[in-house]
């Protein structure tokens, strides 16, 4: 038991929180739209993601606003929404804000799909035997390989390709990476227009940072308010490191002795056409005396 909880721990991979805003959007109904995902999730909600994060395809996140989180799966582009903005369905929406009108301000992270203890499907596509789906993955496959070749990723949707001169009529070595990192690999029996179970699932947890989604409570009977959301954060103001800032005083110190050394020197070259050569100790006793200070320590 002990050494399972060591494996666990280390397996540990943090995600850090993405703001954003939550905006209400009937369209993204199921798994058929820009992701073209055969077999999404039945437990969770769907979503459509930005531009920016269209890679996240078939994977999971968690989504708050204020005290109260929604799980979805992402399964839509969202093309006109901005950096780190999503589009819900009614049913999620409601879920997320409650009387709440969109657009609202939302923190969302990636997290494990809830997949519990099923393997993950690869599925063939019924119309190419060409192209392959992962399915129900616990944190996203990144990269495939067939018999040890890699399998292209389809970007215009999450799709990857069978490689060239190799077909589905005998069993193949199958390989997934994750997001992760993580691999997990076996020899299964593809079938076009059939998703199969290859027995294979990523372990490696997705948990959040130090500014976890899950610090408050998870269920909200009275949701905040427009005005309590929407109110502006204090701006950010940049923190200096410690060697950073002793660099800039230090930079800051020599620059100022130069500009005394030269203006002395200066001092020093012309003062036999001032009326101070020859009267420095009776008018001018300061000039006088911080010259002959600083000519001890650097001869002029």
């Amino acid at each position: 038991m002990f050494l399972r909880l060591l494996v666990c721990f280390a397996s540990v991979i943090h995600a850090s929180p993405i703001s954003g805003y939550a905006f209400l959007n009937e369209e993204v109904t199921n798994s058929t739209r820009a992701c073209g995902l055969v077999q999404a999730l039945p437990n969770v909600f769907h979503a459509a993601v930005n531009s920016e994060h269209w890679n996240m395809c078939s994977r999971c996140a968690m989504a708050r606003y204020g005290a109260k989180t929604i799980t979805v799966q992402i399964t839509n582009q969202c093309i006109d929404c901005g950096a780190g903005d999503i589009d819900l369905p009614m049913l999620a929406f409601q879920e997320l804000a409650g009387g709440v009108d969109a657009p609202i301000s939302i923190e969302w992270m990636v997290i494990d799909c809830p997949v519990e203890d099923q393997s993950i499907l690869v599925c063939i596509d019924r119309n190419n035997a060409n192209l392959l789906q992962p399915a129900h993955a616990r944190n996203g496959v990144k990269i495939m390989r067939v018999n040890g070749k890699n399998a292209p990723f389809i970007g215009t949707s999450f799709h990857f390709a069978l490689p060239e001169d190799l077909s589905l009529n005998n069993k193949v070595h199958l390989e997934m990476v994750s997001w992760e990192g993580e691999t997990v690999q076996g020899v299964v029996q593809l079938k076009q227009g059939v998703c199969t179970s290859t027995g294979l699932q990523f372990q490696r947890a997705v948990v959040a940072e130090s500014r976890s989604l899950t610090d408050e409570t998870t269920t909200a009977e009275h949701p905040p308010t427009t005005s309590q959301q929407d109110a502006p954060s204090e701006p950010s103001v940049a923190k200096i490191s410690a060697p950073v800032a002793v660099l800039l005083v230090s930079c800051a110190i020599i620059g100022f002795v130069g500009a005394l050394v030269y203006m002395f020197k200066s001092i020093s070259r012309h003062r036999s056409d001032s009326k101070c050569d020859k009267e420095i100790p009776l008018e001018c006793p300061v000039t006088a005396a911080a010259i002959l200070h600083v000519e001890r320590f650097m001869p002029m």
